[in-house]
């Protein structure tokens, strides 16, 4: 199982190199496009995404350089600037590699997805959860359980 899930996972983050974006890129996108107004700045995506600032900061400028998002003071916090996505940006998402993702999913039966959704949130949990220096773990069937 986790064979194939390195698979999947690998072959999901190939297809986040297109048109001429990197998976982060795409990330940051599909952030700015769904994230409420006031949080989409660049300390939203970071805490969104879990990273530091400067691989974030790196991101945006890069997205800023290619006329896919625009920056505008935020008049609620000097300190941050609120990104919006261009209409090019908003084009380049109706090109998002995640779409062939989700019509693949599309094509699963409501009971296998949701049976994938539960192991999945639960693998997340896991690894998220996984405390390796304290030699403590939680099990799968732990956590699927609700920490039972």
């Amino acid at each position: 199982m986790a064979s194939l899930l390195e698979q999947a996972a690998r072959l999901i983050h190939g297809a986040g190199h297109s048109q001429g974006l990197y998976p982060a890129q795409w990330t940051a996108l599909r952030y700015f496009a769904e994230a409420t107004p006031q949080s989409r700045t660049a300390a939203g995506l970071m805490r969104y995404q879990n990273m530091a600032m400067s691989p974030v900061a790196r991101t945006v400028r890069a997205l800023v350089e290619k006329g896919l998002v625009a920056r505008t003071p935020n008049p609620k916090d000097g300190r941050s600037d609120l990104i919006e996505l261009t209409p090019m940006g908003r084009e380049l998402l109706r090109l998002d590699p995640r779409n062939d993702l989700e019509a693949l999913l599309g094509k699963v039966t409501p009971d296998h997805l949701a049976s994938l959704a539960l192991a999945l949130q639960a693998v997340i949990q896991g690894m998220s959860n996984t405390d390796v220096s304290d030699g403590t773990e939680d099990t799968i069937g732990d956590i699927a359980d609700g920490g039972q």
